[in-house]
């Protein structure tokens, strides 16, 4: 479970200002946001369940065609250590930048590739991992329009588990405009018109493809804007627009401080109601444990919680600057104590020692 809120209109600025929170198995191994280029995860520097896991993953996916070839150390993301994707990514050369969230909801009503669907169930291979995605684009030559068109044509992304996707490039001097899309795979041909298909912004930094009233997309676990709408995502848009109203009042025509952006941002990101623990509700969600089926026993391994919380500030400046900010939500602490074999999660956001942030400028 994630979330993410993005504004792709001129303000405050900046160009593009999106915010997300990463849900997640808080003992599944994780790289922390770092330059890298999705080189292979040194296996020796995981736990031995997780080198497990990942040498199957490899064996399985068989790289999925991906372009396995060095390069240079310009992308900026987390990873998952198990399949090596990412969830959220920018490279700084090209301006490319993607993030996405996954899609609980039944697969009953998809209908199966016909490959797939004439081999028993033991003998289909496992559904490539979504974070594979964002490492392809980032990586490859396509722009964003013929990635979007490939996806919904894709044998591959439709028998992934499902996903909401946003991809797109920042243009990187005045000449260029900005690309961004929005793609579903369980909902491929109707979602672009919601989400303004691709918005671009003109000279005059207006953006095109999305009405001016809209100051905020965001999006979470659901089909997108397929009803019913999350309540988180509804409280969310409204939370991010209020505060980007109030930095906006408060700077009295003077900069804006990006450190004021930040704290608004993470404040938001933190949101959560303490009466409940329903997680369409919970912006931020608590640690608990997510079992698989009702009888089963917690364990480390079962804590569930909001685990990184992310901001990435795009400047309307020339050339482009990128402001990357990752910290961590929750954090299992391990105890030595006899008989405490769970651990126990704590809030590790208000540490800004431990903030990992990333500032680079873009290639004009």
């Amino acid at each position: 479970m994630c979330i993410a809120f993005w504004s792709p209109k001129n303000q405050l600025g900046y160009r593009l200002i999106l915010a997300s929170n990463r849900d997640e198995f808080l003992n599944r191994p994780s790289l922390p946001a770092n330059w890298h280029s999705f080189e292979p995860i040194d296996q020796s520097l995981l736990p031995v369940s997780a080198s497990a896991a990942l040498e199957a993953t490899s064996q399985s996916s068989n790289n999925d065609g991906l372009n396995t070839q060095k390069f240079a150390h310009e992308i900026i993301s987390g990873r998952d250590s198990i399949a090596g994707g990412t969830w959220l990514g920018i490279d700084k050369q090209t301006g490319k930048f993607g993030f996405l969230t996954n899609v609980a909801h039944p697969r009953d009503h998809i209908v199966p590739d016909k490959e797939e669907s004439d081999r028993s169930p033991q003998d289909r291979s496992p559904p490539a991992s979504r974070g594979l995605i964002i490492q392809e684009f980032l990586q490859g030559n396509e722009g964003v329009e013929s990635c979007i068109n490939k996806l919904k044509s894709s044998r591959i992304s439709k028998n992934m588990n499902g996903y909401n996707l946003v991809i797109g490039q920042i243009g990187k001097n005045e000449n260029e405009q900005d690309r961004i899309a929005f793609f579903c795979n369980r909902n491929p041909e109707g979602i672009d018109d919601e989400f303004g298909g691709i918005i671009n912004h003109d000279l005059e930094g207006h953006n095109q493809g999305t009405s001016e009233s809209t100051l905020v997309y965001g999006f979470s676990n659901g089909i997108a804007h397929r009803a019913p709408i999350w309540p988180k995502v509804t409280q969310g848009r409204y939370l991010m627009e209020d505060c980007l109203r109030k930095i906006q009042m408060n700077a009295n025509s003077l900069p804006v401080d990006p450190a004021d952006v930040e704290t608004e941002l993470f404040n938001l990101l933190s949101t959560t109601d303490d009466s409940t623990e329903d997680l369409p509700c919970n912006i931020l969600i608590r640690p608990h444990h997510r079992l698989r089926t009702p009888g089963a026993s917690a364990s480390i391994e079962t804590w569930y919680a909001t685990r990184t919380q992310t901001i990435v500030l795009v400047s309307q400046t020339t050339p482009t600057r990128i402001t990357f900010v990752e910290r961590d939500a929750f954090q299992i602490q391990h105890s030595n104590s006899p008989g405490d074999e769970l651990g126990k999660p704590v809030w590790m956001g208000d540490d800004c020692s431990c903030w990992r942030r990333f500032e680079f400028q873009l290639p004009s």
